[in-house]
């Protein structure tokens, strides 16, 4: 439950801002998918033994980011 709590306070963080403007503050070259998983990811790792994040676009497009490659 606590995991989940973080995940939604990224994610509502995120929603409906400008993801390009805060992945570039953050030392991303993109706002594409494997950024925004890097981005939760380095986030949730401070707290939780969390070993990948999967980003999807549509059900076809996706990025799965591991933690050992943060």
């Amino acid at each position: 439950m606590i995991l989940l709590k973080s995940l939604n306070k990224i994610t509502s963080e995120l929603k409906n801002k400008d993801l390009k403007l805060i992945l570039t503050k953050e030392g991303y070259n993109s706002s594409g998918n494997e950024s925004i998983a890097s981005y939760i990811i380095k986030l949730l790792k401070k707290k939780f033994p969390i070993k990948f994040v999967k980003v999807w676009e549509t059900e076809a497009r996706y990025a799965i980011v591991y933690s050992d490659e943060i």
